[in-house]
């Protein structure tokens, strides 16, 4: 991708955004065209059942492997770890997963509070693109909705 102010109109710069291969691209029409997605309450709608569909999964992925290691270490032994660098003990673990499990219900009844209340749930460095990705991937998928990232929209902006 390639950056470039050309000179325009009255002479202002206007931003110009061009592929691999030199061809524009349309951001202003990306633009418009998410604006008028969000427009729709049913879009909206859609946005956080995708959203809380990733978050969900998340959760499960971490409750699964805490289930697995305290299955291990009850069965074995207190010292024995999937990961042999792991320093938690068993009551680490069973907090952890409590944690999770709780998270995982306020998640099913209110995503927002959810999002405030757990740091799981909260953005990490890069994380927005995992999310932002899945969500493109499901709507394109789904529901065949061509929907522009941030990052999409806004090349010349660095999110983390």
């Amino acid at each position: 991708m390639d950056i470039k102010f050309i000179e325009g109109k009255d002479h202002k710069l206007e931003l110009k955004v061009y592929d691999d291969n030199g061809e524009e691209i349309p951001i202003d029409e990306y633009r418009r065209h998410n604006e008028k997605l969000r427009s729709n309450p049913e879009f909206e709608t859609l946005l956080k059942e995708i959203t809380k569909e990733y978050y969900e999964q998340i959760l499960e992925n971490h409750i699964e492997f805490l289930r697995k290691e305290i299955f291990i270490r009850e069965g074995i032994s207190e010292s024995s770890s999937i990961y042999s660098n792991d320093n938690h003990s068993l009551e680490e673990l069973r907090e952890e997963l409590e944690y999770y499990l709780n998270a995982r219900k306020v998640l099913a009844e209110d995503i927002g509070k959810a999002q405030k209340e757990y740091t799981i749930l909260q953005y990490e460095f890069g994380a927005c693109h995992s999310i932002w990705a899945h969500i493109k991937k499901e709507l394109k998928e789904k529901y065949g909705i061509t929907w522009y990232t941030p990052a999409e929209l806004h090349p010349y902006v660095m999110y983390d």
